[in-house]
């Protein structure tokens, strides 16, 4: 299922790049004619809906490595076991007011959390269930964003955003806490949008990182693949 979705994602994404191509490739006289009339789907249309709110999902690639069938938390009972892994993937809900047709700022909030079944060894094969444990990473992140191609229903943008991040769950960690804050960064290499004015789709490659030291790493690449729905208004 994940390589399918990524398989459409990286699709979508090479489509949006070769529908690009010519516009990119315009002479300067030609770009300075498009830009100047803002009509009949040139490459930077003029402004109408300033506001965009969208939600979407993002993969959990780094989590899925990092914690599959093992854990990284230090427990003060060696007998427990973790098993049975769970991953939420990543949800997200983003505001953006588009201040002209190539810059744009606003604020993102994202959530993630994996869960597993601590078990207990009894000294034989035979494991008992003791809790579901969990932790979660809730960010809270302003975000700019660059959109340097718009025509045709296409959209392609670059995004920049860096924030807060709350680390909390049902483990102790080194220093004691179960919660536990750092700077989130949010990077988007490459996002593409395709839509009318009001309604559209997006897809985004690139990382969402958030760590206070070399101990405390809590998002690592994660988020390198995101997608969403939204609606300018």
């Amino acid at each position: 299922m994940k390589t399918t979705v990524y398989g459409v994602i990286c699709a979508l994404l090479l489509a949006a790049l070769l529908h690009a191509v010519p516009a990119v490739g315009q002479t300067d006289a030609a770009q300075s004619t498009s830009i100047a009339s803002h009509k009949g789907g040139n490459v930077y249309q003029p402004v109408t809906q300033h506001h965009e709110l969208r939600i979407g999902w993002g993969d959990m690639m780094f989590e899925t490595l990092v914690w599959h069938d093992k854990t990284l938390l230090p427990n003060a009972n060696s007998n427990i076991i973790p098993k049975n892994y769970r991953y939420t993937q990543h949800w997200f809900a983003e505001y953006l007011y588009h201040l002209n047709f190539w810059f744009s700022f606003g604020g993102m909030v994202d959530y993630g959390g994996v869960y597993w079944d601590n078990m207990a060894s009894n000294g034989t094969d035979d494991l008992q269930f003791v809790y579901t444990a969990w932790f979660a990473n809730i960010a809270m992140v302003p975000t700019i964003r660059f959109t340097y191609y718009d025509k045709d229903l296409v959209r392609l943008y670059s995004a920049l955003g860096y924030g807060i991040n709350i680390n909390t769950g049902t483990e102790v960690d080194y220093k004691g806490r179960t919660t536990a804050c750092a700077g989130v960064l949010n990077l988007t290499l490459l996002g593409v949008s395709v839509g009318n004015e009001h309604v559209f789709g997006s897809v985004e490659l690139g990382g969402t990182f958030s760590m206070a030291n070399k101990q405390e790493i809590y998002l690592l690449d994660s988020r390198i693949f995101t997608a969403s729905v939204g609606v300018r208004f």
